[in-house]
């Protein structure tokens, strides 16, 4: 393989080890989307201690686990809404060019749920 490939495979298994297992193996839960939707987002302007980085990675973590198996099931909206929040959550927390992707990815109109979904998922990953 290529040097390249194993990068991106090793950041990737890196990734999915800071998932819960639960993120792919349970159905959505209505309560936890709600309360991630609810959190009151965090103050902080960059993510400049390892304490930001692991809220940071957990946040998104718990919105896969919840987004991903709605998306699957057939709830893209759901999907969307999950992902949107989360993404409004950590914009804050983020080094300045993150900041910027991440909130261009919030202001920008998708034609449908499906493209914001991907959109915040690509971000996130």
């Amino acid at each position: 393989m290529r040097a390249s490939t194993l990068l991106i495979v090793s950041l990737y298994s890196v990734f999915l080890s800071t998932l819960p297992a639960t993120a792919f193996s349970i159905p959505w839960d209505n309560n936890k989307i709600r309360k991630i939707c609810k959190t009151s987002t965090l103050k902080m302007s960059s993510v400049d201690t390892e304490q930001s980085l692991r809220q940071v990675k957990g946040m998104i973590a718990e919105a896969i686990s919840l987004g991903a198996p709605a998306y699957n099931s057939g709830d893209i909206s759901k999907c969307a809404q999950v992902y949107q929040s989360t993404a409004k959550k950590i914009a804050p927390l983020l080094s300045e060019n993150l900041q910027t992707n991440v909130q261009n990815a919030i202001d920008k109109s998708y034609a449908n749920a499906d493209e914001e979904a991907w959109a915040f998922r690509r971000e996130f990953d």
